[in-house]
């Protein structure tokens, strides 16, 4: 089985989060991202390549957005703590995201969390 490209996972990722492209532009510039919200846009749809940095920066972002939703739809206890993990673990979408990149011969950067 042949693994999509790394865009499609993050659209994917995206649509699962339930963000709109302008959210998400929003959030990856937040954190550093550079490129422009058309260009964005233009990625998440093969269009054009983006640099491996600034896909890590998009993964952050949604990543983060994931564990937002996850926290929001989470019941509290009575105490207040958090009630029981959701199905959909961020991390657990991180980490998918991560090896399906790997598998496509991303592999791991220098000075990354593997270098």
């Amino acid at each position: 089985m042949q693994t999509p490209p790394r865009h499609r996972s993050l659209e994917a990722a995206r649509r699962r989060a339930g963000l709109t492209l302008e959210q998400l532009w929003l959030d990856y510039l937040a954190l550093g991202g550079q490129a422009g919200v058309l260009e964005l846009e233009a990625y998440l749809l093969g269009l054009v390549p983006f640099d491996g940095s600034q896909e890590d920066v998009l993964d952050h972002a949604l990543v983060e957005r994931l564990d937002d939703l996850q926290r929001a739809q989470r019941p509290s206890s009575p105490d207040g703590a958090a009630g029981s993990a959701p199905a959909e673990d961020p991390l657990a979408v991180l980490h998918q995201l991560l090896a399906a990149h790997r598998r496509e011969g991303g592999g791991s950067r220098a000075g990354g969390p593997d270098g």
